[in-house]
Order: structure tokens, then C-alpha cells, then sequence
């Protein structure tokens, strides 16, 4: 147990760790890559909570102090405040802008916020992918035109929002966090095993495909050590991308599969004048 617990240390130093793994069973290899997942989504979780929590706090309850009141009705959006309003945050910029005097706006004024609300429309535009979405703020035709009731949005609503699924933060994060890298690097061990079979080739005694898929989990783990390392410090001289991923994950590969072979066996001595 406690050699499982410190396999990522002897993923990156130990010969010997490597000839048991090439023997190991395929299931140690993916319980590898779930102990991963897990101290990968443990520790994500810890800094999601200490660095990204509080500031998504402090621009929740920014957005409870300056959203404006908002009322959805069947005619279209209404508003106490003095318009053109922009809500603008001091280091995001402008969040939100309401003037219900209009219908629509232009492509350049989409631009100007993230959310913009006419009396019948709302914007959103998304500045990552330089693109825009516009819905109508009116009930549709139907059973919900006929049942409608005046939806009221302000601070207040959006706070009480928040701090209903706050509490589903971590755990959100750390589900969403551990299912990704276990795909992702299960991913990477399959693609990682073709190479191994070349491999393989120099070996003198060949190891089955299943073997060399388990040599791949931990294999990955140099390469895992350089990412985060890449994430605490930005500034880290390496760039590690794919190049640098293929020749690390490689080299210890070759590492794994032909420095773990048994020495061979020195022929028997025949004695002077045996036969």
C-alpha cells in the first residue's frame, strides 16, 4: 500500500518500480490514473476555494449592490433607472447596459457590453469568440404567453441565486475536474501505446499489448509533474507542449519497457576435459 501511495515519485526515478509494473495487471495501471484523478481534483478543488471562490464572491455581491431592477412583461422589459444605464465593473469592464426606449441596437453597440437589454431584446456578447446571441425578452405565443406573470430581476434576485448553488462549487469542481483528467490521460495512454509497440520490437522478451498499455499510465507521469509545474509558475523556462510531452513521455517509455528487461543468463561453465 504505502508503494502505491509514493508511485508517482517512483514513476519518475525507479527501475525496479517499472519491471514490477511491466508484470502488474492492466487494473493496477488504471487505479494509477484514478489516484491521480483524484489528488489532481483534491487539489483543485483547494485552490478553486482559496483563489476563484472569493473573487467570484466579491463580483456577486458587487452585482447585488449596482444591478439595476428589472421587469419582464408581456409588452417587453421595464426599468425604474435613468437610461442609456451601464453597469460597469472597475477590472471587467462594462457588464451590463439597459435602454428600454429602444428595440435594437447596432452590431458596434453589441460590442460596448457584455449584456445589453432593449424593451425587446436581449444581447449577449461573447468577446472570446467574437460573436453575439439575441433573445426576445417576450413571452412567446402559446400557454406561456397565456399563463404569464411579471418577472422581477434585480441584485437581490441574482445574490439569492448565487447563494443557493454556491454551495455546489467544490463539489462541481472537483467532479467536473476528476472525469476530465481521467478521460483526458486514459486518452493519452492509449495513444502513447503505439509507440510503445515500437518499442517493444528491441525488446528481447516482447510484452504483450496489455503490459505496454500499463507501462503507459505511468509513464505519463513525468510529463504531469512538468504540467503543474507549468500552472504554479507561469514563468517556468520549459514550454511544455506537445513536442516536449511526446519526447519526455517517450524517453521514459523506452526507459520502461527495455531498461526493465532481465539480465541475461551467463551460459553454464563446462569444466577442462568434461564429456
Amino acid at each position: 500500500m504505502g508503494k502505491f501511495i509514493f508511485s508517482p515519485i517512483l514513476s519518475l526515478i525507479s527501475r525496479r518500480f517499472y519491471r514490477e509494473m511491466s508484470r502488474a495487471s492492466l487494473g493496477k495501471g488504471v487505479l494509477y490514473l484514478l489516484y491521480l484523478a483524484f489528488i489532481v481534483s483534491l487539489t483543485s478543488g483547494v485552490a478553486f476555494s482559496f483563489s476563484i471562490l472569493p473573487k467570484i464572491n466579491q463580483g456577486a455581491q458587487w452585482v447585488r449592490e449596482n444591478m439595476p431592477p428589472l421587469v419582464f412583461t408581456r409588452d417587453g422589459v421595464q426599468t425604474t433607472v435613468q437610461q442609456p444605464f451601464s453597469m460597469t465593473h472597475p477590472e471587467w469592464g462594462t457588464i451590463l447596459m439597459v435602454d428600454t426606449n429602444r428595440e435594437t441596437i447596432t452590431d458596434e453597440e453589441i460590442r460596448q457590453s457584455i449584456f445589453y437589454v432593449t424593451k425587446t431584446k436581449l444581447y449577449a456578447w461573447d468577446r472570446t469568440k467574437n460573436e453575439h446571441r439575441i433573445v426576445d425578452a417576450r413571452p412567446q405565443p402559446g400557454e406561456v404567453s397565456k399563463n404569464w406573470q411579471d418577472l422581477h430581476v434585480d441584485g437581490e434576485v441574482v445574490w439569492r441565486f448565487y447563494a443557493a448553488i454556491r454551495p455546489f462549487a467544490n463539489p462541481l469542481v472537483f467532479v467536473v475536474v476528476f472525469f476530465v483528467f481521467f478521460a483526458w490521460k486514459i486518452a493519452a495512454a492509449f495513444f502513447y501505446s503505439l509507440p510503445a509497440l515500437l518499442i517493444n520490437i528491441f525488446r528481447k522478451g516482447k510484452l504483450a499489448y496489455e503490459k505496454l498499455l500499463n507501462l503507459c499510465f505511468f509513464a505519463l507521469t513525468p510529463v504531469m509533474f512538468l504540467q503543474a509545474l507549468k500552472i504554479i509558475y507561469p514563468g517556468f523556462v520549459l514550454p511544455v507542449n506537445f513536442w516536449l510531452s511526446f519526447i519526455v513521455t517517450c524517453g521514459y517509455l523506452a526507459f520502461a519497457i527495455l531498461a526493465t528487461q532481465e539480465p541475461d543468463q551467463p551460459a553454464p561453465h563446462q569444466p577442462c576435459g568434461a564429456g
